[in-house]
């Protein structure tokens, strides 16, 4: 059977053999040989060879023994055996002896030169742990390209955190046929670690070499100017690299693939060569977990799935979960897999999952430790001072990735500066710096950083306490963006769970008008109700000012999202309750007032135009006498309610228009207010048709109040939550407000 993806990759390889053997035989002064010109040596395109080599369309045999020529010219293969290799792949008959009699295959060496699939030294020490990869194919092309190419590229670097997969690429690296052909001086290979043993690792190196030291004159007697792979892994310190680097200082064709946590030193190592190793997509997670349990995954896709979700495609996670997944397969017992897949939900299970191997010896940073999740990201944890220790710990209370934090809620989370932050976790690739002053911490390690914090008696609610008090004071001072909502919820969720009823009051308050622009309805009834319940409770029971004042904010929260939502019954119980409350022993004329307007808003929906016209002119008296500085202000929605009969607009229009009278008062003065009245009038004269009226009012409210225009630039247009965002000039164009309306109104 024909293995054309095997081939294809043959071919590349021998391309970039083509030329260096052309440049060492002074053929040709040209670096490498092209598809394009071996398409054009076999009388095709480029385009249609690489079809060809794609199986896209059928690939002939004459094609073959045309590939096979092509390269031999070029120098790309030297040898009979590497040529029938090519034919073997593709099921293609042996060339015939007048081929093999005739230029270019004549000149073809038999199997005793340099170039042969045999190497120098054959270092047992490269471990052969994984034989299964998924999503690295591009990847490892790109790698042997650099390696193996025309192009010289000293050293390359692959980073990534613990798990990804960095030790894997090395390994399939140094243990490929291509690779170990080109670099037939040999390949070497060192796991340094944060303590490396150089000594052991030279003593190595000299039996392989059969040598009595391993000083760089040595080594260049030994191996000469032959291609040499020195596979440096787990470097932690770039000091302890130095001694290898001198190795290839008389050899040019020495090259370096290192594998490093951190990408500021992979980049130091190999000046700036370095690869990001990522984690594998769903798919990519999903097949290889496949590949290690085939008699489980295909039954149970949803769990599978879920685990690959759990572990953030983490390489190492998912072939420790595979290998036990199989093992419990080969029981034959149903129970038993079940119960497999029941344990690995559990993500302390999933840490102390473990591997013995008989390479393990090459990884020394494990201290002959089985390979685990625990003793992987272990390795990096102890390694850190205990300060960062510590932060790391704190920093588990945050949603994990793709979830972010600021640097200022991971300093205030962990009560040390943003300092140790960047020059301790990130270096050390525990966490992710994604930009924008934005971090993130990958789902596995977050499992072991909580994991940690579990055995720390008082941190983990220390750090939750932080994390409340942080986004409490953040969601009052700030404008509250999409990023930092699941931290907010986080903190949300502790606070009332603990009971901390002044932290949640004061963040599911911050939070209204995020919940209500981005329509988070449930959200907002679950905990707006929840803290208007608390708050009346709190109130009632201490008598005091500042839980009246708590409670009043919360529940005119609540209040105007239940207006939103349409519940009238309910909105007019919560205003009622408010009423009564500003209305007894500690009165509040200011939460009255904003209760009486409610409350004729929503007589005015329910028909009940006398009702309305009576609180509405008690809340107008009120704020005149109260001199209030802030808006009553209703959202556009409850306009295109209330819409639907236009006495109940004219009567809408006539409180608004009272309103700036008040506000424009010297003795009131109320500014913000001002612009919110003149928004409101805007509204209605937008849904009224009144195009030049609404852009007059718009303007009128971006004058009238700096403190308002970020609110002001967002115009509620539908029931579903969407928004239109407008620039101050556009939003007063009344032929834009034209077409705002048209497409507005007629939904």
């Amino acid at each position: 059977m024909a293995n054309l993806k095997l081939f294809r990759e043959q071919v590349d390889f021998y391309l970039f053999q083509a030329g260096i053997e052309s440049k060492e035989r002074n053929v040709d002064e040209r670096r490498g040989m092209t598809q394009a010109e071996l398409a054009d040596a076999c009388g095709l395109n480029r385009a249609e060879l690489n079809r060809k080599l794609n199986g896209k369309s059928p690939i002939s045999s004459i094609l073959v023994k045309n590939i096979v020529i092509a390269l031999a010219k070029r120098y790309g293969i030297t040898t009979k055996s590497q040529a029938k290799e090519l034919l073997t792949l593709m099921n293609v008959p042996d060339f015939s002896p007048a081929d093999w009699n005739a230029l270019p295959l004549n000149l073809l060496e038999e199997d005793t030169s340099v170039n042969d699939s045999r190497i120098s030294v054959n270092d047992t020490g490269i471990p052969r742990l994984f034989d299964h990869f998924c999503g690295r194919d591009d990847l490892f092309k790109k790698l042997k390209d650099q390696l193996c190419g025309s192009k010289i590229t000293r050293s390359i670097a692959l980073y990534g955190k613990p798990g990804v997969g960095k030790t894997a690429i090395a390994m399939a690296i140094a243990n490929d046929p291509r690779v170990q052909q080109y670099f037939h001086g040999g390949i070497l290979w060192a796991g340094l670690g944060t303590n490396p043993d150089i000594e052991s690792i030279q003593r190595r190196w000299r039996n392989l070499l059969h040598i009595q030291d391993i000083e760089a004159e040595t080594m260049q007697m030994v191996i000469g100017s032959q291609p040499v792979l020195l596979v440096l892994d787990d470097v932690c310190n770039i000091n302890h690299v130095a001694f290898f680097f001198q190795l290839g200082n008389y050899n040019p064709s020495c090259r370096y693939l290192i594998t490093t946590i951190s990408q500021s030193l992979a980049d130091k190592i190999s000046e700036n060569h370095s690869f990001e190793i990522p984690e594998l997509t769903a798919e990519q997670g999903l097949e290889l977990l496949l590949h290690l349990a085939p008699n489980i995954v295909p039954a149970e896709k949803e769990e599978a799935n879920t685990l690959i979700e759990v572990v953030g495609g983490l390489p190492l996670a998912i072939w420790l979960m595979g290998m036990h997944l199989e093992s419990e397969a080969n029981r034959n017992q149903p129970r038993r897999i079940q119960d497999a897949l029941t344990l690995l939900q559990d993500y302390e299970e999933r840490l102390q999952l473990e591997r013995l191997s008989s390479d393990l010896k090459e990884f020394p940073s494990l201290k002959g430790s089985a390979i685990s999740l625990e003793t992987v990201i272990g390795v990096r944890y102890e390694a850190l001072d205990v300060n960062s220790q510590q932060m790391l710990r704190a920093l588990s209370i945050f949603p994990p990735k793709p979830n972010t934090f600021s640097e200022d809620a991971a300093s205030a989370v962990a009560a040390t500066s943003g300092k140790t932050f960047r020059d301790h976790l990130v270096d050390a690739g525990l966490v992710e710096d994604v930009g924008g002053d934005r971090y993130t911490l990958h789902q596995t390690i977050r499992d072991f950083a909580l994991w940690k914090l579990s055995k720390k008696q008082g941190e983990e609610q220390a750090a939750n306490e932080r994390l409340a008090h942080f986004f409490a004071e953040y969601v009052k001072t700030r404008e509250v963006q999409s990023f930092d909502e699941a931290n907010i919820n986080q903190a949300l969720t502790w606070a009332r769970d603990h009971e901390q009823n002044e932290l949640y009051l004061a963040i599911a308050s911050g939070m209204q008008y995020f919940w209500r622009d981005h329509w988070r309805v449930a959200e907002s009834m679950e905990h707006l109700h929840k803290g208007f319940l608390t708050a009346t409770a709190t109130y009632k029971e201490t008598k005091d000012s500042k839980s009246l004042q708590s409670m009043m904010e919360v529940a005119c929260n609540y209040g105007s999202t239940l207006l939103v939502a349409n519940r009238l019954n309910e909105t007019k119980e919560v205003f009622e309750t408010i009423l009564e409350i500003a209305r007894g022993e500690t009165s509040d004329r200011l939460s009255e007032g904003i209760a009486l307007f409610n409350l004729g808003v929503v007589a005015l929906q329910q028909g009940k135009i006398n009702d309305a016209r009576v609180k509405f002119g008690e809340s107008l008296a009120i704020r005149k006498e109260e001199q209030y500085q802030d808006e009553w202000a209703l959202d556009f929605i409850t306009f295109c309610r209330i819409a639907q009969k236009w006495s109940q607009m004219e009567i809408l229009k006539d409180h608004f228009e009272r309103a700036i009278e008040i506000d424009r008062d010297r003795a009131v003065n109320n500014r913000r207010g001002e612009g919110v009245d003149f928004f409101s009038l805007g509204n209605i004269a937008l849904i009224q048709k009144k195009y030049e009226e609404a852009a007059s009012n718009y303007q009128s409210a971006w004058i009238s109040s700096t403190s308002f225009r970020r609110r002001l630039k967002r115009v509620w247009l539908l029931p579903d939550g969407v928004r239109l965002f407008c620039s101050p000039g556009v939003l007063c164009s009344a032929s834009y407000v034209r077409r705002l309306c048209s497409w507005a109104t007629s939904t």
